[in-house]
């Protein structure tokens, strides 16, 4: 059901093999079933995250950024934004520290990623 719920808010069409049930003592029946919807919901998923909204590319990003695969940004933010850090907290102007962040994120090597 969560499958089809993502590729319905995605906008896609959300066709699966339709099979008519009927009454079976047999409770393997029905897991078969279920796991056939499953299976061909996961692909269809699957398809969408890798194909069409580039999962990878996305998850390069985040490791570049976050662990500092291209730490480049980190260190020039931390060398520029030195002064403001070592403030108190409630001395610290923050669109001054946003500023210097944005800078640092967009002069770095990782700036051409998307």
């Amino acid at each position: 059901g969560k499958y089809l719920t993502v590729l319905r808010e995605c906008g896609e069409s959300v066709e699966l093999p339709a099979r008519k049930l009927t009454y079976s003592s047999n409770g393997r029946v029905y897991a078969q079933i279920t796991n056939e919807v499953y299976t061909a919901a996961s692909a269809k998923v699957l398809a969408l995250l890798t194909e069409q909204k580039n999962l990878m590319e996305r998850l390069k990003s985040v490791k570049r950024y976050f662990l500092t695969d291209r730490g480049d940004w980190l260190v020039q933010f931390l060398d520029t934004a030195h002064e403001e850090l070592s403030k108190e907290t409630r001395f610290i102007n923050k669109a001054r520290l946003e500023s210097l962040l944005s800078l640092a994120v967009v002069t770095s090597v990782s700036s051409s990623d998307e």
